[in-house]
């Protein structure tokens, strides 16, 4: 028998423990691939001695049963050793004389679990985040409607005060107008931050969209915190996927916030970098040259230098789980690079810490924004455009703009109807405005079936801002331009009238 045990002992992780009738431990055999559990002092010795309170209490119950003819049960027992944590699982049984105690080492096993775990929550929340990010996508698109129309109606109010030099009202509308528009954005970014598609790199001006990410941060940050943004003029353009911009300087942002116990102060700054001889603390690689830098700095704890290397690992954190999974660095690290930047982490423990992203500098001429013209170009001529757009009071908009304008204009709701008023006298419309999102037949497909009637009718397309990229498909089909929602008065307008200019 003692044989049979050696063997066992030999290739399991386990412990046998043998007691006399009273409780007392008389004998221990254990496996040399066990650790971390106590040895005897000296036997016979009681339950104590080798297990916690709570373990030798459950053990003597288990004896009672067995005395009453129950049968046993399993149990498990953790044993503190050091830092370290040892998980047994365990089961006691009635010999001839005494009783017979078996414990397998289950760490592995419950490690496996709780990693296991660890997946599954971790799962779970990117499944609610998903989730979120499809509610915001969905709130945002009929947001967008609701601003379109407001900054729509408000901008025909203007137009009508300011002919009439009601200055007051001319004044406050514009600051509705530019309160809209400031929603409108935000929107925009809630929509990129929610869209799941590919990332598409383009090449843009990187100060306005850390702008608009922070002032979804600020919303997440106590009033003890002061988040403060400066930039400097000119900057260069960088080549960036405008989401993922977004996402990073949100992970950062909180990050900081996470390192401030209270009070203090997280700034950004952005400017154009002549780069010499920096070393790249996430890929450990040199770099220089032309390069914009954001750098994000708080006056958190602060990142002991041992761990910097460390902190652009998967999983890896330093704060409590609650707060953080341990990818927000990691996914910083993959999306800098993927960009071709770098990124250099300045920390000391008490003083804070900056982090400073490195994107490659591009020289390109910048795009201005679209302003209210207060001169707008006139048209060239009366022309009837047809409107179709199933949101009705978007419709009832882009009609009332257009005659504001002196166009005649024709609306409709229903596409189908649409495209039969054009089938009776196409000749009679100089231009389709025409929405890409409706129910029954999309945008794309209205243009289809009015440019096989007439393939020289000029074709506006109305996309939503975020939407998959619609330019090369639309060019295929011979829809002349493509506007983003909400429409911007102006930028509508000029484009009409370039469409309708005659060519020279």
């Amino acid at each position: 028998m003692n044989n049979l045990v050696d063997e066992i002992l030999d290739t399991l992780p386990a412990l046998l423990f043998h007691l006399d009738n009273s409780g007392q431990v008389i004998d221990v055999s254990a496996s040399p691939f066990i650790q971390g559990h106590p040895q005897p002092p000296q036997l016979p010795c009681t339950l104590v001695d080798l297990w916690p309170k709570s373990t030798a209490a459950e053990i003597t119950k288990a004896i009672s049963r067995l005395a009453l003819g129950q049968p046993p049960l399993p149990f498990s027992y953790t044993i503190n050793s050091g830092e370290q944590q040892h998980h047994f699982k365990a089961r006691i049984s009635k010999q001839t004389v005494g009783f017979t105690i078996i414990a397998l080492d289950a760490s592995s096993e419950l490690n496996q679990e709780q990693e296991k775990q660890h997946l599954h929550d971790q799962l779970r929340q990117n499944q609610k985040m998903e989730a979120l990010g499809q509610l915001t996508g969905g709130i945002a698109h009929d947001f967008n409607n609701l601003l379109a129309n407001i900054l729509g109606y408000t901008d025909l109010a203007l137009d009508s005060v300011e002919s009439m030099a009601e200055g007051e009202i001319a004044r406050y509308l514009h600051e509705v107008i530019d309160s809209g528009e400031k929603a409108r954005d935000l929107i925009a970014q809630m929509l990129a931050f929610a869209r799941a598609k590919p990332n598409v790199a383009v090449t843009l001006m990187p100060a306005p969209l850390v702008k608009a990410a922070t002032k979804m941060v600020q919303t997440a940050l106590p009033a003890t915190i002061s988040l403060n943004i400066n930039s400097e003029e000119e900057l260069p353009l960088i080549k960036i996927d405008s989401a993922q911009l977004n996402q990073m300087i949100v992970n950062l942002c909180l990050n900081a916030r996470d390192a401030i116990s209270e009070q203090g102060n997280i700034d950004i700054a952005i400017t154009a970098s002549h780069c010499r001889q920096l070393h790249c603390s996430s890929c450990q690689e040199g770099f220089e040259g032309d390069y914009v830098e954001i750098a994000i700095t708080d006056d958190g704890d602060g990142i002991d230098p041992l761990l910097i290397e460390r902190i652009f690992d998967p999983f890896f954190t330093t704060k409590q789980f609650k707060h953080n999974s341990g990818m927000g660095l990691s996914v910083v690290h993959g999306i800098v690079h993927d960009h071709q930047g770098h990124i250099v982490v300045d920390s000391q423990p008490g003083y804070g810490t900056t982090i400073r992203l490195f994107f490659p500098a591009i020289t390109a001429p910048q795009e201005r924004a679209p302003s209210r013209d207060k001169s707008p170009r006139e048209h060239v001529n009366k022309a009837t455009i047809l409107v179709i757009d199933d949101e009705e009071c978007s419709a009832r908009l882009q009609g009332e703009l257009l005659r504001n304008k002196g166009f005649a204009a024709v609306v409709f709701s229903d596409p189908f109807h649409a495209i039969e008023a054009y089938k009776v006298n196409p000749e009679r419309f100089g231009l389709v405005l025409v929405d890409q999102e409706m129910p029954g037949m999309t945008g794309m497909e209205v243009a289809q079936a009015i440019l096989h009637l007439r393939p020289q009718t000029p074709i506006i397309l109305n996309i939503m801002q975020s939407d998959r990229d619609y330019t090369e498909q639309a060019k295929a089909i011979g829809i002349r331009a493509l506007l983003n929602k909400p429409i911007h008065s102006e930028r509508l307008l000029n484009t009409i009238f370039d469409l309708l200019q005659p060519k020279q």
